[in-house]
């Protein structure tokens, strides 16, 4: 056989392109977990308005806001929260007068009428 021949079947070698490095970026969601649990304290029971219950009423609402305090950033969250758990009594009046002064100026809330 002539020495210019090649066997037959083979390729001359190609030059690969480099590969290039790509850096492929991904945001995933984090969950921060805070050491300190709150504490579960019991739920409060509505105040109807009696007024021999008033300062029991009020002593709940306190224990449970001094319990949680990340859940009550401020006061009008707690006054809020306080109004929540006043029901049909004498003081339903005055709960509905200042439930909408509180949320007057929310931007989310409409005023019941």
């Amino acid at each position: 056989m002539a020495e210019d021949k090649k066997p037959s079947g083979s390729r001359p070698k190609r030059e690969e392109p480099a590969a290039e490095e790509v850096v492929i970026g991904s945001a995933m969601p984090v969950q921060v977990v805070s050491a300190v649990k709150e504490v579960k304290a019991a739920l409060l029971r509505a105040f109807t308005g009696v007024q021999k219950d008033a300062k029991k009423f009020l002593r709940e609402v306190l224990i449970y806001i001094a319990l949680n305090p990340k859940a009550f950033p401020d006061d009008r969250s707690k006054k809020l929260f306080l109004l929540s758990y006043m029901t049909d009594g004498p003081g339903e009046f005055w709960k509905n007068n200042k439930t909408d002064l509180l949320l007057a100026f929310d931007a989310d809330t409409k005023k019941v009428t």
